[in-house]
């Protein structure tokens, strides 16, 4: 358990404000263990009034600080009010004040779920991967219907290269919960990443089959089979995915880069082209569509507007470097 800086000195010279890595996302909502006092629920009702998790959960964190406020003043600082707070600096890149929060919630809630996650997310956005593991470990003990902590702990597993570990998680996040679309996807990266492709590209099916049914899409199924589809040298089928994926992000820099290769690979390469320069409008910093358009310049025999990609590529490999 986390008890105080004391007791965890490492936590003293950690800063606060690195990025979260863009795997790891925050809980969506509080377990029902931290949600015992009447008074704090009369102050977050359900039905029409929108809760303090859903307010923390769309990044409306000044209105749920204003309702949180709301409730402390009725029920005090209880468990439920304290995860609340920390996950609202979770969310503001506040980790080390977020930690203080959930060490006080672990002294009078040692068995909350909840918590654990938390704390371990924190954790990661401190680059503390090596202590955030127990706490993921800890939360699917304390609650193994909990999908989230399996899948945060699935997630820990890939980053570590523990693939097979990362798979079983996957597997059990998607147990709990079918209709959970980043479970789905992550399981798919994960069987891809052992070389288990046809599961893999099932996976990836069944999130685009879930994903086809919600009122908001995402591209990331589309894109992840697309990108396998790429590898298999399935191209004409990795054109459709992927043209699907741009049609529901065209920000996706991402999906343009490899719908930009498969057209490549078929020797489209005036759409290939043009994909490849939307991808790299969107990121300049991403050598790869310059390195991809210099291999269909050279191609057609345009030998300027090759050396030219070939310069901008070498540019920003260097800027790699340095950084």
């Amino acid at each position: 358990m986390i008890r105080n800086s004391a007791t965890m000195p490492w936590i003293l010279v950690l800063s606060a404000t690195i990025s979260l890595p863009s795997w790891f996302c925050l809980p969506l909502a509080v377990s029902r263990s931290l949600q015992s006092s009447s008074p704090n629920r009369a102050a977050t009702p359900e039905g029409s009034q929108v809760s303090i998790e859903s307010l923390i959960d769309h990044n409306e964190l000044q209105a749920a600080r204003d309702r949180l406020q709301e409730a402390k003043g009725i029920s005090g600082e209880t468990p439920r009010i304290l995860l609340l707070e920390a996950m609202i600096l979770h969310k503001e890149k506040k980790f080390m004040e977020s930690l203080q929060k959930l060490q006080l919630c672990v002294d009078s809630t040692p068995d909350a779920a909840d918590v654990h996650k938390l704390i371990g997310l924190n954790l990661v956005a401190l680059h503390r991967e090596d202590a955030a593991e127990t706490y993921f470990q800890r939360a699917a003990k304390l609650n193994p219907n909990d999908f989230m902590a399996r899948y945060y702990l699935g997630l820990y597993h890939l980053t570590r290269k523990r693939a097979a570990q990362a798979e079983q998680d996957f597997i059990e996040v998607v147990r709990l919960n079918p209709l959970y679309l980043d479970g789905l996807n992550m399981l798919a990266v994960t069987q891809e990443q052992r070389g288990k492709h046809e599961e893999a590209m099932q996976n990836y099916r069944k999130a685009i089959e879930l994903c086809e049914k919600l009122p908001v899409k995402t591209e990331s199924p589309y894109l992840y089979l697309g990108r396998l589809l790429i590898l298999l040298d399935r191209y004409e089928e990795s054109v459709l995915l992927l043209q699907k994926a741009v049609e529901i992000n065209p920000a996706s820099q991402g999906a343009w880069l490899a719908l930009g290769q498969s057209l490549s690979h078929l020797e489209k390469d005036a759409q290939a082209i043009e994909a490849l320069q939307r991808a790299a409008r969107l990121d300049p910093s991403d050598k790869g569509p310059h390195f991809q358009m210099m291999r269909i310049y050279q191609r057609q025999k345009r030998m300027e507007e090759a050396r030219h990609e070939m310069e901008i590529f070498r540019k920003l490999e260097e800027a790699e470097k340095t950084k």
